[in-house]
């Protein structure tokens, strides 16, 4: 457009005519090519009051809440649109951009009236004039929020992913800790016993039994879990005596308590019902892990079932609540729904607590949805937990019973109690089982300490040392090894690297202190016993000052 360097005077009419053609074309252009640019495109003076917006923003401020968007912008400020607390965000960017002037690229958020959030990427730059100088800015900003949600998403997808793949890892450590601590057991039992004919006894067989029984309960775990997996669960409804399968239940756990000292309370309300019509099976595997772990977790105190009316729907429907209450250690706020989660544990079993592999809650769960039923928990740290089951159920009669069922109902019916009140009022055992003559060792003999919280392992171990001419001391966790262990006492120290209070490395190394303290003339050799492999737990072992690791069982060439 040469035409526009000439002198407006010495142009003719023709000309001047077709010079506000070709600005008016001009014009035209420009404006469309800004109305149709991606984005919002605006622009403000040095005091922040908006000069023009592109037809992409106007159409974004009226979704914003100005209907005669550009009419009710232009000329405003910052302030007066979006309120001080925005605008102040606002006027602080574009101060930067015209002082220093420079472009800013950021994320900013709003809120519609519709309540909906919107995020934004905003890219704004100095606005100049002919001479160069800053009068303002001029910003493009874009709708990102479905890339937004995309990118939430594929966080939550990752997080997810992490979570799961962390819990593998955890269950596969708890399976090797779960499964090769009993068998561990089982193993130096049954060896002992082909070698040594004093240890067929009772208290051995009743050891043996109690580890086959664990690892037999953790697969059924497992299976249940994988049926679960494969939507392969089947139940389906019978009619049931609530009290048979209470008192079935109270048979199984009550040898538990009785024998960890806890009371066994039944709460049964008279108003309930006897006899239902529902998912007995699935009800019977829901109440036995709840029930399950109350008394595991529970070292003090005791378990108390409350059985209650929920809600009556009408004359032949009711929901049943079944509240497990334990005095056990308790549960964080936090932790209140993530341990329903499948695989999920609040303590690695590995670390010596309790035996779990994470499965339970989840069956629950699970098995709760089945039935068409609510779980929920109340629980504080150090002061216990209450689950508390709702199912619901229809009534039912005596001769919608089966065979069984029935004579179960009116043999029970003939007690007094559907089950004692108190665990801890049996009478107690008055003779001991036979236990296997120790091997008598010479005072002289080498001592070994022998750090373990299994019984069963402390008991075979001790035996296997003895029979090699070990003289041997038990600590049954870190704080009694601690208070055991005295520098250039012991030939050597073998240590579970899974106990209740520590792990096995953090006690070797406060032996290692204990040892510097007291001037020890010696390093007492701490060899590592683990569930695991031991090329697991080396690192840690070498780092504690620990001089070897042996995998479990323990026998006479790990000895030697």
């Amino acid at each position: 457009m040469s035409i526009l360097h000439n002198d407006i005077e010495d142009l003719s009419k023709e000309d001047l005519k077709n010079l506000v053609h070709s600005l008016k074309k001009e014009i035209f252009q420009l404006r469309e090519i800004i109305d149709n640019v991606p984005g919002d495109v605006y622009w403000k003076d040095t005091s922040g009051v908006w000069l023009g917006i592109n037809a992409r923003g106007s159409e974004s401020l009226k979704k914003m809440g100005f209907p005669s968007a550009p009419k009710d912008v232009i000329g405003k400020t910052d302030s007066e649109l979006f309120g001080e607390e925005t605008a102040r965000h606002f006027k602080e960017n574009d101060r930067i951009i015209m002082k220093e002037k420079r472009e800013i690229s950021q994320e900013e958020s709003a809120i519609l009236d519709s309540g909906e959030k919107i995020v934004q990427l905003s890219i704004k730059r100095p606005l100049y004039n002919e001479l160069g100088d800053v009068i303002g800015i001029v910003g493009n900003t874009v709708d990102i929020t479905y890339l937004k949600k995309i990118e939430n998403d594929l966080t939550a997808a990752k997080e997810k992913a992490e979570a799961a793949n962390r819990a593998k890892t955890e269950f596969l450590a708890n399976m090797s800790h779960d499964v090769k601590s009993p068998m561990t057991g089982i193993v130096m039992s049954s060896s002992l016993m082909m070698k040594n004919p004093a240890w067929l006894n009772v208290e051995t067989a009743e050891r043996i039994h109690a580890s086959a029984e664990q690892v037999l309960n953790f697969f059924d775990s497992c299976l249940e879990l994988s049926k679960l997996e494969k939507s392969e669960l089947q139940s389906e409804k019978e009619s049931f005596s609530l009290p048979v399968l209470l008192n079935e239940v109270h048979a199984l756990f009550s040898p538990r308590a009785y024998a960890k000292k806890l009371f066994f309370k039944f709460d049964h309300e008279s108003d309930v019902p006897a006899l239902f019509t529902g998912y007995r099976g699935t009800l019977y595997r829901v109440i036995l892990n709840l029930i399950g772990n109350a008394v595991k977790f529970t070292e003090e105190g005791g378990v108390t079932i409350r059985v209650f009316i929920s809600e009556k729907t009408d004359d032949t429907h009711l929901t049943i609540g079944i509240a497990v209450s334990d005095t056990g250690p308790g549960i964080p706020e936090d932790k209140h729904q993530v341990i329903f989660e499948k695989l999920h544990r609040l303590t690695p079993s590995y670390h010596g607590k309790v035996e779990g592999s994470g499965i339970g809650l989840y069956i629950v769960d699970q098995y709760t949805q089945h039935m068409s039923g609510d779980i929920k928990v109340a629980s504080e740290v150090g002061k216990g937990s209450t689950f508390t089951l709702f199912v619901p159920l229809a009534l039912s009669d005596e001769s919608s019973l089966s065979d069984q069922e029935r004579q179960k109902h009116r043999a029970l019916l003939q007690k007094t109690s559907v089950a004692p009140t108190r665990i801890t009022e049996m009478p107690r055992k008055t003779t001991s089982p036979a236990v296997p003559p120790k091997i008598t060792l010479d005072e002289h003999s080498p001592l070994v300490l022998v750090v373990e919280d299994n019984l069963t392992i402390q008991m075979v171990t001790e035996a296997i040392l003895n029979s090699e001419g070990f003289r041997v001391d038990i600590a049954s966790d870190g704080k009694e090894a601690l208070e055991m262990f005295k520098p250039d006492t012991y030939l050597c120290v073998y240590m579970d690297m899974g106990l209740p209070d520590k792990q096995g490395h953090e006690v070797a190394q406060l032996i290692r202190e204990k040892e510097i303290s007291l001037n020890a003339n010696t390093k007492t050799p701490i060899v590592a016993l683990t569930a695991h492999a031991a090329v697991e737990v080396k690192a840690f072992c070498e780092d504690a000052g620990m001089q070897g690791v042996f995998s479990k069982p323990i026998n006479k060439e790990k000895i030697d």
